[in-house]
């Protein structure tokens, strides 16, 4: 699906305030609300580091060898302005107009439990050819679009993985990633590379068993949201027949983690990770020092083995900011390139190496292989029913891509 001509009006949209991972789940519903309703999305400039996902704030740093994400893919795929583009100056009426003065029926604010606005695509199609919306919807909310009602796009023509197919880092990010891959696939010829992301569980700085309480309820919302899939149900399973709640919660369990952020020696036995045809490599967002020894035991590489001198950091005030995402990156985008990946399902980084993992084997035809992947699509409201159990049976392995 490439971007679509003669826009309606524009889409403007408030940013999550949370980290990357967030960040980019927020911009991944923008984008294709934008253009499932084929309207032209804008993204304003930050100065705020948590707001900051890495974008250009010029024309020349969108072009420079060290900007963080390459966009030539989304430009082609998507229509959408940033704040130096020339589209920019001449609606720049429209898209800075505080959004208490927009007609309230053009911004959606979810937070306020507004039945009407509760499910985004059904409030965009109300609001799309409303004149009083021609020129602009806004979407409003605290917690930006990372957990907006689920949806499929499908049925507008644009599929789940459009924006992570299409979201392309920077050269000088990759080659790293590539290196350090291809090293470790060297050093451990014939063997499968098993990639793994853990969740720490102090997370939040909290006591243990708070944060415990808080990464599984996090966990279950996958869970919850593929089982209660209706549409799934109905189209797969029929009237009479529902998706089989127990095999879902099953093969959660199956994980075997002591809590859905930490990784445990049964898991890696039972999963053979550490058989003497796997070479692990693993990777933590907030490196919880007794899960990284239970992986060095077992021979796995840590990504942050890596280095990251050959960085193109620019030397300006966002230096440090721009140093984060980019170390936060090549951890991710090593864990898409492994042949397997065990990720966490209370983690929005595990859910964001699915997305990218997802749309390459849909490119090179082939099936992902992941303890997670299918069951997070399915979540969003997208799936396929070979992945799903009617009425009895077990569920099959998520290694099978869903799209």
């Amino acid at each position: 699906v490439d971007a679509k001509s003669s826009p309606v009006g524009y889409i403007t949209f408030e940013r999550f305030r949370g980290r990357l991972n967030n960040q980019l789940i927020t911009y991944d519903w923008a984008f294709r609300l934008s253009l499932s309703f084929n309207r032209r999305l804008f993204i304003s400039n930050t100065e705020e580091r948590e707001l900051w996902i890495g974008l250009p704030r010029s024309k020349k740093e969108e072009h420079e060898l060290g900007a963080v994400w390459d966009l030539r893919s989304l430009r082609k795929r998507f229509d959408f302005v940033m704040e130096y583009d020339e589209a920019f100056e001449a609606d720049k009426d429209i898209l800075t107009k505080p959004f208490e003065e927009l007609d309230p029926k053009c911004v959606w604010t979810y937070e306020y439990g507004n039945e009407d606005n509760n499910i985004l695509p059904a409030f965009m199609e109300s609001r799309n050819e409303l004149k009083e919306c021609r020129n602009r919807i806004h979407l409003r909310t605290f917690m930006g679009l990372v957990h907006p009602k689920r949806t499929d796009t499908r049925k507008f023509g644009v599929g789940p993985l459009v924006f992570w197919s299409a979201l392309k880092p920077s050269p000088y990010l990759l080659e790293p990633v590539h290196r350090f891959i291809d090293g470790v696939r060297q050093n451990n010829p014939g063997k499968e590379i098993v990639g793994v992301h853990s969740r720490s569980i102090n997370s939040y700085h909290e006591a243990q068993t708070k944060a415990i309480n808080r990464c599984t309820r996090l966990a279950m919302k996958v869970i919850t949201s593929a089982v209660l899939n209706q549409k799934a149900q109905k189209s797969c399973c029929g009237e009479r027949k529902g998706l089989v709640q127990s095999d879902l919660e099953g093969a959660y369990n199956r994980l075997k983690l002591y809590n859905p952020c930490n990784f445990t020696g049964e898991y890696i036995k039972t999963h053979q990770l550490g058989s003497s045809t796997k070479q692990i490599v693993y990777a933590s967002d907030h490196q919880n020092e007794q899960v990284d020894a239970l992986f060095k035991s077992y021979g796995a590489v840590s990504i942050k083995e890596m280095g990251h001198s050959s960085f193109h950091s620019r030397k300006d005030k966002h230096k440090r900011w721009r140093e984060n995402i980019e170390m936060v990156l090549t951890d991710m985008l090593s864990l898409v390139e492994t042949d397997h990946f065990h990720g966490s399902p209370a983690s929005t980084l595990s859910h964001v190496i699915c997305f990218w993992r997802l749309s390459r084997a849909r490119f090179e035809g082939t099936d992902e292989k992941s303890n997670l992947c299918s069951l997070v699509l399915l979540s969003t409201g997208t799936f396929e029913c070979n992945t799903l159990s009617c009425g009895s049976g077990s569920m099959k392995e998520f290694h099978q891509l869903a799209y």
